[in-house]
């Protein structure tokens, strides 16, 4: 990955105007995690051409790992204008909201991702998460329960199911669905966090679920 971000450096320094390199370059530094040089980059790839889809989700990509979720959310809508058939600029554009605390809005988006893809289990994920960010936890328990029934449900996708159940106060089934993947011990640790989550206000539980979150 340092290999490919310093020759996508290098093609950008060769040609500055052309988006291509700067934007590899941008998609390279996401994965490598180096977020504020990421984000610095994708917003002058958006300035040098500002139609430009992929630099307009890299850039709401960056912005949200910053913990920026106002100004994220204002490139996603672009993206969305741009090009209303492509599914990852509604789940950014949810995950934005989501953490703007707009989750009315959130579940919004990621519903009108599923209508394009119904079967994309990281938008559902969200969607889901959403709804327990929200207290709609029989609905988000609903969504979960879906996802865990596709094949390509992961031990993380069942445990979701088991906050899920936790936190509706359905602790049999949590400890049933978690008993799949973890020992008794972890099961019980669990269990405790539940249970404790279930005892916070709604923006305090909002912070813990954010703070363990996997987006999908």
């Amino acid at each position: 990955m340092n290999s490919a971000a310093g020759l996508y450096r290098r093609g950008h320094q060769l040609a500055p105007e052309n988006t291509a390199p700067l934007i590899g370059l941008c998609q390279t530094l996401l994965a490598l995690g180096s977020y504020a040089q990421a984000t610095q980059a994708f917003g002058k790839a958006v300035q040098l051409e500002p139609g430009n889809t992929e630099a307009l989700y890299g850039y709401g990509k960056g912005l949200t790992a910053l913990d920026r979720p106002q100004d994220a959310t204002k490139q996603f809508e672009a993206a969305v204008a741009a090009d209303p058939t492509d599914k990852r600029f509604f789940n950014g554009l949810g995950v934005a909201l989501d953490r703007a605390g707009d989750h009315d809005a959130a579940q919004d988006a990621y519903i009108d991702g599923l209508e394009i893809d119904p079967d994309h289990i990281g938008l559902r994920n969200n969607l889901a998460f959403s709804m327990l960010l929200n207290g709609e936890f029989d609905d988000a328990v609903a969504q979960f329960e879906v996802i865990s029934a596709s094949p390509l449900a992961t031990l993380q996708h069942r445990q979701n199911l088991a906050l899920g159940y936790g936190l509706a106060g359905r602790m049999d089934e949590a400890a049933a669905i978690a008993r799949r993947d973890l020992s008794e011990a972890q099961v019980r640790h669990n269990l405790a966090i539940y249970e404790h989550l279930r005892g916070l206000s709604g923006s305090e539980r909002e912070k813990k679920i954010l703070g363990r979150r996997d987006g999908g």
